[in-house]
């Protein structure tokens, strides 16, 4: 939000609201992926980088569906027996 309210598309008020439902939101930060050894093995089999490893990790460790819209990850997904969002 910074760079936005800077160069005045975003205004104070508006970035304090946008915080402030942010804040409303269920959002849980999960360590499932915290595995770097799984993060390198899952980058290695199906030539991802580490980011894109770490979200396949993260929906695996879940058992919950992927949703991505980069195809190199949805195609590593599906190679693994990992579901997709629906529209992913």
């Amino acid at each position: 939000m910074g760079a936005r309210e800077r160069h005045g598309r975003l205004s104070e008020a508006q970035a304090e609201r946008l915080i402030a439902l942010l804040d409303q939101l269920p959002i849980m930060v999960s360590h499932a992926a915290d595995d770097p050894a799984a993060v390198h093995a899952a980058a290695h089999r199906h030539r991802l980088s580490a980011y894109q490893a770490s979200y396949l990790v993260l929906a695996q460790r879940l058992g919950v569906p992927l949703a991505t819209t980069d195809a190199a990850l949805a195609q590593a997904a599906r190679l693994a027996g990992t579901r997709l969002a629906s529209g992913a």
